[in-house]
C-alpha cells in the first residue's frame, strides 16, 4: 500500500482555493526525426504505434522493386530506441503496393492496404491473424465485405474489442470524392464478418483527408487534413466519451502536420512522417505531450488511467483532483485552474477513496506517473466529471509550478 504524500502547509486547500494561478503548460513538443526508424535511402510512411507501445509498423519504398513494403520494429521500452525495421515479408507483395499497416491491440490481428495486386478496387483493405504474437503471420486476406470496386479503400484502424473497424475511403456518399473520408463497418465477433460501412459524418469535410486512426478504446480519433487556406496536411484530433457517442468536433494540434499520423494508447506520444527536404523522401517524426492524457473507461469493472507528464519535473510534489465542471474554473494568480470549485473538487484533491488511485505523491525522475479513476456505484453511470494534475514547488509563483491541461470523463456501468 502506497503511503499517502503529506502535502506541505503552503500547499493547502485554502490556499490552492484562493490564491489567482499560470495557464497550464500542457502541450506538443516540436517534432523531432526518429533516427532509428528512418531510411536514409528510401521514404518511409503510415507509422503504427502498437497498443503496449513495443512495436512499430510502417511503410517503407522499396528502391529495388519501386512499390512499397511493410516493416516492423521493436524496442524494449518506452523512452528506448527502435531496432532498425525489418520487412514484413508474409504481408509484403512482390508486384503491389503494401501501406498503412495497423495491429490490433491483442497482437493477433493486423490490417493494411494494397494496390496493384489483383484486388477488388484500386486499393483495398486486407488483413492477416496469427495464433500468438510470437508465431508467423498467415497469408492476408481482402476485407471483402469494406472493400469498395469502384472506389480507394485503405488506412484501417480497429478498436481493441475488434468490432469496429474505421478506414479511408472515397466510395459514393464520400462529400469531396474522389478525395476521402473517414468511414466505419462494425461486427458483432472479432472473427465474424463487418456490415454495411458507414460514413463517420462528425468529422468529415469538404477537405482532403486521411490516416485516420482509433484508439484502442474507441475515444479518441487521429487523422490528417489538407487545411484549404494553407494547404497544409494538418494533425487533426476528435474524442468522444463513451463509443456509441459521437465525436466532438475535429481541431487541429497546434504545430504538428504530416502524413501517418499514429498516437500511443496513453496518447501522450505521437509519431508522424514529414518531408526531410529531398525530393519525395518522408521520415519518421516523433513529438511528446506534457500535461495530461487519459485512455480507457472509468467503469464499475474497469479503470480509466490517467497519465501526467511534467518534463524537468522530476522529484516534485504533484497532485490531482476532480471537479463537476471544467468552466469557469478558478483564477490562481495570473493563471486559470480548470476546475470549478465544487463538493467534488473539495473531496477529491489529491485522492478520492474508492474513485482514484495515484492522485498525489512525488514525481518520478521521469516526470511521469499514472493514475486510475473507477467508477464507484452503478447509479452513477452517465456522470460526466473532469480531472487535473498539479506540480507544487514553493519557489513557484502560489506555491504551484505547473497546472495541467484538463481532460472530461463520463462515468459508465
Amino acid at each position: 500500500m502506497r503511503t499517502p504524500t503529506r502535502i506541505p502547509a503552503r500547499f493547502c486547500l485554502p490556499c490552492l482555493l484562493l490564491l489567482p494561478c499560470l495557464p497550464g503548460q500542457s502541450g506538443w513538443a516540436t517534432p523531432v526525426i526518429d533516427n532509428a526508424l528512418t531510411s536514409t535511402s528510401a521514404s518511409d510512411l503510415g507509422p503504427h504505434v502498437s497498443a503496449d507501445g513495443l512495436t512499430m509498423h510502417l511503410a517503407r519504398y522499396n528502391n529495388s522493386s519501386l512499390n512499397w513494403d511493410i516493416y516492423v520494429a521493436s524496442r524494449t521500452g518506452r523512452g528506448q530506441a527502435w531496432s532498425a525495421p525489418a520487412v514484413e515479408a508474409t504481408l509484403s507483395d512482390a508486384t503491389g503496393h503494401d501501406s498503412a499497416p495497423f495491429l490490433r491491440a491483442d497482437g493477433l490481428e493486423i490490417y493494411f492496404a494494397t494496390s496493384s495486386r489483383s484486388g477488388q478496387g484500386s486499393l483495398d483493405i486486407m488483413r492477416a491473424t496469427r495464433t500468438s504474437t510470437a508465431a508467423p503471420w498467415g497469408t492476408p486476406t481482402y476485407v471483402s465485405e469494406v472493400n469498395d470496386a469502384s472506389a480507394a479503400d485503405g488506412d484501417p484502424s480497429i478498436t481493441a474489442d475488434g468490432l469496429t473497424l474505421f478506414f479511408l475511403s472515397n466510395r459514393t456518399g464520400s462529400p469531396n470524392a474522389p478525395n476521402g473520408a473517414i468511414w466505419m463497418a462494425q461486427r458483432t465477433t472479432p472473427t465474424g464478418k463487418f456490415g454495411t460501412p458507414t460514413l463517420v459524418t462528425e468529422v468529415s469535410s469538404t477537405s482532403a483527408e486521411r490516416d485516420p486512426e482509433i484508439s484502442p478504446d474507441g475515444l479518441r480519433l487521429v487523422f490528417i487534413r489538407q487545411n484549404r487556406t494553407t494547404s497544409a496536411l494538418d494533425v487533426m484530433f476528435a474524442e468522444r466519451t463513451n463509443p456509441t457517442a459521437k465525436f466532438s468536433a475535429p481541431v487541429a494540434l497546434p504545430g504538428l502536420a504530416g502524413l501517418g499520423v499514429t498516437l500511443s494508447r496513453d496518447g501522450s506520444e505521437l509519431y508522424l512522417c514529414q518531408n526531410n527536404g529531398a525530393p519525395a523522401y518522408y521520415d519518421v517524426y516523433v513529438t511528446r505531450f506534457a500535461g495530461l492524457t487519459t485512455d480507457g473507461i472509468a467503469s464499475t469493472t474497469g479503470v480509466m488511467r490517467v497519465h501526467y507528464r511534467d518534463p524537468g519535473a522530476g522529484g516534485k510534489v504533484f497532485l490531482g483532483a476532480l471537479s463537476l465542471g471544467s468552466t469557469p474554473g478558478f483564477p490562481l494568480d495570473t493563471r486559470t485552474v480548470p476546475l470549478n470549485v465544487d463538493g467534488l473538487l473539495l473531496m477529491s484533491i489529491g485522492g478520492l477513496s474508492g474513485v482514484t488511485t495515484g492522485y498525489g505523491g512525488a514525481l518520478p525522475p521521469s516526470g511521469e506517473t499514472l493514475a486510475t479513476i473507477a467508477n464507484p456505484h452503478p447509479a452513477l453511470a452517465g456522470l460526466r466529471i473532469w480531472t487535473a494534475f498539479f506540480t507544487l514547488d514553493g519557489a513557484a509563483p502560489s506555491g504551484v509550478l505547473t497546472i495541467s491541461n484538463v481532460r472530461p470523463i463520463e462515468l459508465a456501468q
